[in-house]
């Protein structure tokens, strides 16, 4: 999934169902700064130049191991620490 945000705020829904169903995912900064456990070229792609994002998206495209590598990890990123029922729990937490 190609997620070219450069303005805005929040976490886009998005990001988390491409994270569950282990989408590759190439984003920029904005994504990166709002998930703090993601990591380049791990789990996901971050990119803030159009160049370099033709240069992943390409790379994803051509490289099944690169794409079954970052697919596999951005499930188990979603599955160890983005869950919903995680994110759900958070929440109530801080209001107790």
């Amino acid at each position: 999934m190609i997620s070219p945000i450069f303005i805005g705020s929040g976490l886009r829904t998005k990001i988390l169902e491409a994270l569950a169903r282990g989408i590759p995912i190439i984003s920029t900064s904005i994504e990166k700064n709002l998930i703090t456990s993601l990591m380049d070229g791990h789990d996901i792609y971050i990119t803030d130049s159009l160049n370099s994002f033709l240069v992943k998206t390409i790379k994803l495209l051509k490289d099944a191991s690169s794409r079954k590598s970052i697919s596999q990890n951005a499930k188990q990123q979603f599955n160890n620490h983005l869950e919903y029922n995680l994110l759900i729990q958070s929440r109530i937490d801080c209001y107790n």
